[in-house]
């Protein structure tokens, strides 16, 4: 990420997963996620987003509208985004970053019992500038 709180508008953020570091706690959920209904891990081993534009709301919360990649799909997303000064160290920002995705739209199998169509994204972490 290059972010500067004084000019959000040149900031930009590039976030990849790989796709096996998700947790999940039931091993055969796991397998099914990863499998080729869902996230096809094996012939799409990494989620990728790209930022296009930070929208400053104040309080340190921010709209970053960006593309979402997922089994080689791309779309466009919107992540609710707060960029707050670590209490602890103000070299540091804790990040908090969330979106809600229908599944359908990357080429993903439709929901069944238990499993919604629409899934939050939640990112978390924190960040400091070099």
């Amino acid at each position: 990420m290059k972010f500067d709180p004084t000019t959000p508008q040149n900031a930009s953020a590039q976030l990849v997963l790989q796709m096996n570091s998700v947790r999940v706690n039931k091993s055969g959920l796991k397998d099914l996620l990863l499998g080729e209904r869902f996230f096809f891990v094996e012939q799409y081993p990494t989620a990728r987003f790209n930022s296009r534009e930070f929208i400053a709301l104040g309080n340190h919360q921010y709209d970053i509208k960006g593309d979402l990649t997922l089994r080689g799909i791309t779309q466009p997303v919107m992540l609710k985004t707060r960029l707050k000064p670590n209490s602890n160290d103000p070299r540091l920002l804790d990040v908090e970053a969330k979106t809600v995705v229908k599944r359908e739209d990357f080429g993903m199998k439709k929901a069944f019992a238990g499993m919604g169509e629409k899934v939050m994204i939640e990112v978390s972490g924190q960040w400091q500038a070099k």
